[in-house]
């Protein structure tokens, strides 16, 4: 019988590849969600909801819900489900993210799942002299965060505490096998399950980062770190399978792309590949950046996940389908 596999943040941009990616593989999937969006989760999967290899159930508060029966006849948990950059207040943000993460992972623990795959960030793994590496932790410090008001501090200040919580964890409850996907910036396709309203254009994630590209006056990204949405999704899909800790180490992944990202070159290829869109193309000069790449252990990839480095979607495809994807959204927003 396939494994049934929980998602928290299966909506999101990410989440609806990995719960697509799943669905693919074989697997079943329970999608843990707020009322608001169970409706039109019921559409999208109509058809997988009525053969019995989905199920949508309600969450309320990842922080403090008890979930009674979220976990009967469960086999792993993805847990992706965090508060999104900048729609809360920072104190709420990081208490939120932490505590989210340590109730579902406890509950599930109790439950007897013995598999959990979390999403953390690259950003955690910044080192105090600028070296990424999964030995490595953010020097980041809980009220400079709050004090500087920067979305982006308290991002990364949250998702190291939570993250940090999760491995102490990990360490006292041995018998469980934790796996923490930490991507760089996420760009690439919408998956056909995740619908983006026009009144919420923050449902679009790192992707409006792509978006905004598409407009005269947009900004560039600030920095050159990237991955493909679907390489990310495929990572932790990957995860469930892979070897246990006591052969591969601590089973905490980096994961970005193996191409250089040069910003000339992407919009100088939406002109030639979509010269529709040439004329509404960002005009704001191209930033210079001090690296061009993220020291990746591809290895370590490989040998936890089994995917190559070759297997990679190139920079090309993930900015044209991202850009394609985004056009049709668009048009559905009409």
């Amino acid at each position: 019988m396939p494994e049934r596999i929980l998602i928290t943040g299966g909506t999101g941009f990410l989440g609806s590849h990995v719960a697509e990616q799943l669905l693919d593989e074989g697997y079943n999937v329970r999608l843990a969600a707020r009322r608001a969006k169970i409706l039109g989760l019921l559409e999208v999967y109509a058809q997988h909801v009525t053969d019995g290899r989905m199920e949508i159930t309600r969450i309320m508060d990842l922080a403090n819900e008890q979930f009674i029966t979220l976990f009967v006849g469960v086999d792993a948990l993805i847990h992706m489900a965090a508060p999104q950059v900048g729609r809360e207040h920072p104190e709420c943000t990081l208490r939120n993210t932490v505590d989210g993460s340590l109730n579902v992972i406890r509950q599930a623990e109790r439950a007897g799942i013995k598999k959990i795959i979390v999403t953390s960030a690259a950003a955690t793994a910044f080192g105090p002299k600028g070296n990424v590496s999964d030995q490595e932790w953010n020097p980041v410090d809980r009220g400079v965060a709050l004090q500087s008001g920067n979305p982006l501090a308290v991002f990364t200040t949250a998702k190291t505490l939570a993250e940090k919580a999760i491995w102490d964890f990990a360490s006292s409850h041995p018998h469980v096998e934790f796996t923490t996907i930490n991507p760089t910036i996420i760009y690439g396709p919408l998956a056909r399950s995740h619908k983006v309203p026009k009144s919420n254009p923050a449902g679009l994630s790192t992707n409006i980062l792509v978006y905004r590209l598409l407009f005269p006056t947009g900004a560039f990204p600030t920095t050159v770190d990237h991955v493909d949405v679907r390489d990310v999704a495929r990572a932790h899909v990957l995860a469930l399978k892979s070897p246990p800790t006591f052969i591969v180490g601590r089973k905490r992944i980096i994961v970005g792309s193996p191409h250089v990202l040069d910003f000339r070159q992407i919009t100088q290829l939406i002109r030639e590949k979509r010269p529709e869109l040439a004329e509404r193309l960002t005009k704001v000069p191209v930033p210079t950046f001090e690296r061009l790449t993220l020291p990746i252990n591809f290895g370590r990839i490989e040998d936890v996940l089994g995917m190559s480095k070759t297997e990679f979607h190139t920079v090309e495809s993930t900015f044209l389908d991202a850009v394609d994807r985004l056009v049709e959204a668009e048009k559905e927003w009409l």
